[in-house]
């Protein structure tokens, strides 16, 4: 099959994009230059972009029952083998949310900073040269009660990151370089909000009528006394409080905000550096770049399946017509972003 590129006279780099480059040429090709998209979103996809929207609803001083009640509605327009296949995802997702909440209803942050009216999601968009284009999306500035600005990135998981793992990811402190030059307080540090892509469990109602106190339930304190006030009455707590307090402290497993203070200008200096030559890597060699950078990870891969085909010689016609869409180029609408100026050298 003939493939047609098409070049953008301004090409724009976001960290996701630099991301799949270091991680697989193949997989960046086929997303930026063939401009490829999965028809059917991954389980992964489905709920972390829910559980960005609500809390951006929440943020924003919205209602957040709004994306819970749309992702109910998208939910149930799937077949019925989807929709087995994936289980009751609104329902679990509610039970993520409502747990989110109750856990961070008094954390002391508030967000004072806004851009056009809006809190969070604020776009990042830096002209590097007249060519060379950084965009990226911070999810908040929220302020801390001693008036600290720090940078936060929601992150939904299927568990939380182990330290080695967090900080492999440079992304904020990219942001840290970026954001003073768009006229924002210079941040303090930043936030890894990360979210666990499971509700805590709601206890078993066995068969003498009693909820479950095994050791190994998955749950917090809240989730389990919600469900005693809720399936036994209020009168049951005193029965159910001495296991109840054995669970304190699980809502780490769940939900963790981890705070890192500013990285120094030594970090920071490094971490540009190798940003800015992975964009003039991605300017030389995108375009033609068709590597495939096989390891044991490949088959999470969005485009395993054609990648496959292609590699084996096989007609990936079928698969291209039948399992994915054409993205078409859309620009980040000018009125909505953040432009600056701005020397690769800064």
């Amino acid at each position: 099959m003939k493939i047609k590129l098409e070049f953008d006279p301004v090409q724009k780099y976001s960290f996701s994009r630099i991301k799949l480059w270091r991680k697989c040429p193949m997989a960046h090709h086929y997303k930026y230059y063939q401009g490829l998209e999965k028809v059917k979103k991954g389980l992964p996809l489905l709920i972390g972009s829910a559980i960005h929207s609500v809390i951006e609803e929440y943020t924003e001083h919205r209602n957040p029952q709004i994306p819970l009640d749309q992702f109910r509605k998208d939910f149930n327009k799937l077949f019925l083998e989807e929709k087995a296949e994936l289980g009751d995802l609104p329902t679990e997702l509610e039970g993520i949310m409502s747990a989110y909440f109750k856990y961070y209803e008094n954390d002391g942050l508030t967000y004072p900073i806004r851009r056009r009216g809006v809190r969070s999601e604020i776009p990042i968009f830096v002209d590097l040269d007249n060519h060379t284009r950084f965009v990226g999306y911070v999810d908040a500035f929220p302020q801390d009660q001693e008036g600290r600005n720090w940078i936060m990135d929601t992150k939904s998981c299927k568990s939380i990151p182990e330290e080695a793992q967090r900080f492999a990811d440079y992304q904020l402190v990219t942001y840290c370089w970026l954001v003073p030059q768009l006229g924002y307080p210079v941040p303090d540090g930043v936030i890894w909000n990360y979210v666990k892509k499971k509700s805590p469990t709601v206890p078993e109602v066995l068969k003498s009528g009693q909820l479950s106190k095994a050791k190994s339930i998955d749950s917090t304190y809240d989730v389990y006394m919600t469900a005693v006030d809720r399936l036994l009455g209020p009168e049951a707590r005193p029965e159910y409080e001495e296991f109840a307090q054995t669970l304190k402290g699980r809502e780490s497993k769940f939900f963790r905000r981890i705070y890192l203070p500013k990285p120094n200008s030594e970090m920071v200096g490094t971490v540009v550096r190798d940003l800015l030559s992975s964009i003039k890597e991605i300017h030389t060699y995108g375009p033609t770049s068709m590597v495939r950078n096989t390891t044991k990870d490949c088959s999470w891969c969005s485009y395993y399946n054609i990648c496959q085909a292609e590699l084996r010689g096989l007609d990936s016609d079928f698969i291209r017509a039948n399992e994915y869409t054409t993205k078409e180029k859309v620009d980040v609408k000018e009125e909505t972003v953040i432009e600056r100026n701005t020397s690769a050298e800064e």
